[in-house]
């Protein structure tokens, strides 16, 4: 309809689910409609509620579940897959999904390396279930979580003296590269607990790097607490790469 709309800063589920459904758009062409979300059943499917419903103003939306034969069927053109999974999917799947991509698919992956303990203040580095099918384009989601000190999103920690706001190094933004219609009008976005993307086994014409840390970002492998009041380790601080786009074509 010719309309634009600028969102400069990522802060709320709300802005998160927005540019996500951009990003689906630019996957697809007007006589492309149908994206289908493979969503891990729980609290994930609450979170992704706003996505769902964005979605489905302008697409023929239907959850996939991957374990079933038949999916991605022929009729979905983007897939959207996001949870932590629970153990890596069978090579069957990965192979599903390597023909969707080659007769022109899109998928877009959301993952991380490290699991929240749901009863302590930790995580822990765990297999990522996608990374096989990501391998095949020389990236992997590392099983790390990832530590800015120069730009994360303050939280409230409560003193003897009230709340106070201090940085919190997990709570990582993550920083625009502005290389591709997706992320061009993006200046940040709030990526918690995540974890980076290793690229050296890519080419230079698969990968587009999206969203990355500042120069001042460690990493956590094995177990990492994720108190806001820890001391965070300050070797290897280097700038981490956060978000990609692949080019599957060009694999």
């Amino acid at each position: 309809d010719g309309t634009s709309e600028t969102i400069p800063l990522i802060q709320q589920t709300d802005d998160l689910e927005y540019k996500l459904t951009s990003m689906i758009r630019s996957f697809t062409s007007k006589d492309k409609k149908h994206v289908g979300l493979a969503l891990e059943k729980g609290q994930i499917n609450a979170t992704f509620n706003g996505l769902r419903q964005e979605l489905a103003k302008t697409y023929d939306v239907s959850d996939v579940n991957l374990s079933a034969d038949s999916e991605p069927g022929a009729a979905t053109d983007v897939l959207v897959i996001a949870g932590e999974g629970s153990g890596l999917p069978p090579m069957t799947t990965i192979n599903r999904l390597r023909a969707f991509l080659q007769r022109g698919g899109g998928i877009l992956v959301m993952a991380g390396g490290m699991q929240l303990n749901p009863r302590m203040p930790m995580a822990t580095g765990q297999p990522v279930p996608w990374n096989p099918l990501l391998h095949d384009y020389g990236v992997v989601v590392q099983a790390n979580m990832v530590h800015d000190f120069a730009s994360n999103q303050p939280v409230s920690v409560p003193t003897n003296f009230g709340s106070v706001f201090q940085p919190y190094p997990l709570w990582v933004m993550g920083l625009s590269t502005r290389r591709n219609v997706v992320n061009e009008e993006v200046d940040r976005v709030l990526l918690p607990w995540t974890s980076s993307i290793d690229t050296t086994g890519a080419l230079k014409d698969v990968i587009t790097p999206l969203v990355v840390s500042s120069p001042k970002a460690g990493a956590q492998t094995g177990q990492a607490m994720i108190s806001p009041d820890q001391p965070f380790p300050r070797d290897s601080l280097h700038t981490r790469l956060l978000a990609v786009m692949l080019n599957a074509r060009a694999g």
